[in-house]
């Protein structure tokens, strides 16, 4: 008992503040147990019973240690995505990957070393079980694995976003990628076939082809340069303004919220409606 009180009060009528003793483990004459800061006292069991009751404090033991374990690895990924410095998606894609990974252990340990330990069916007996959940109240076990929990959560939550940012960044990068290709594609077809189409018109044998004439004789062959380039910048310029009005269209709030267009328009209509 000296052991046991060691570091406690006493409140004056003969009651022990910060000793818990559980009511189906306590025996008046026979038996008695009794929890302290870090002390537990046992008294009057059978050696086998003492052991199987070490047993299960060493299961709670190793829970608030995984507690505390998986709380420290949780700063440390918390302050690798606080301290990591992303400029290319190569980066995002590394801290996405380590932050995987470190939350992937954290969850695996967070199962099988707290939650395995702290569940009372490791030994299924009711004298042991009554001994392992008092255990667990004291040490505030259940507590400190719903905050653990959280902490873990905030870890997820970091981690989603860091993913998104991820996505979004491969996804501008896939569209700057295909817009610059259909750009050069565009380009090259432009630039390809209204020559191609003049060399056809130049070689083929006709009168309107005259072989004293240079081809770069632009005021004999005019036409024939409009018919090959004129239809080409045609369809660039329609392009060009089919794109502006697909941007503006949606870079326009009433497009985004047709509601608030159709308010709009109704409270226009009304206004027009009233007497001046």
């Amino acid at each position: 008992m000296t052991i046991v009180l060691r570091g406690t009060l006493d409140d004056g009528t003969g009651a022990t503040l910060g000793i818990r003793r559980p009511e189906t483990l306590n025996n008046p004459g026979q038996t008695m147990v009794a929890h302290g800061r870090g002390v537990s006292l046992i008294v009057g069991y059978a050696p086998p019973v003492e052991n199987a009751f070490g047993l299960a404090a060493v299961g709670i033991l190793n829970a608030v240690a995984a507690v505390h374990r998986i709380r420290r690895h949780a700063f440390e990924a918390l302050e690798l995505d606080r301290a990591a410095v992303v400029e290319t998606t190569d980066d995002a894609r590394t801290l996405v990957a380590q932050l995987s990974r470190r939350l992937s252990n954290l969850q695996l340990d967070l199962s099988f070393s707290v939650d395995a330990y702290a569940d009372t069916i490791l030994i299924p007996e009711m004298l042991v079980e009554s001994f392992h959940s008092s255990l667990r109240d004291v040490s505030a076990l259940a507590d400190a694995l719903a905050n653990t929990s959280r902490i873990v959560e905030r870890v997820d939550a970091v981690l989603a976003t860091r993913r998104v940012d991820l996505e979004t960044a491969s996804q501008q990068y896939a569209e700057g990628r295909d817009r610059v290709l259909a750009a050069v594609i565009a380009a090259g077809s432009v630039l390809a076939l209204p020559p191609a189409l003049l060399l056809a018109f130049f070689g083929v044998n006709s009168s309107d082809v005259d072989p004293r004439r240079s081809i770069l004789d632009i005021h004999h062959y005019g036409v024939a340069y409009a018919i090959a380039w004129l239809p080409f910048l045609l369809l660039i310029a329609v392009g060009l303004v089919a794109r502006r009005r697909v941007s503006l269209s949606l870079s326009t709030p009433d497009a985004v919220n047709p509601d608030r267009r159709r308010t709009r328009r109704s409270w226009l209509r009304r206004s027009r409606r009233q007497p001046r």
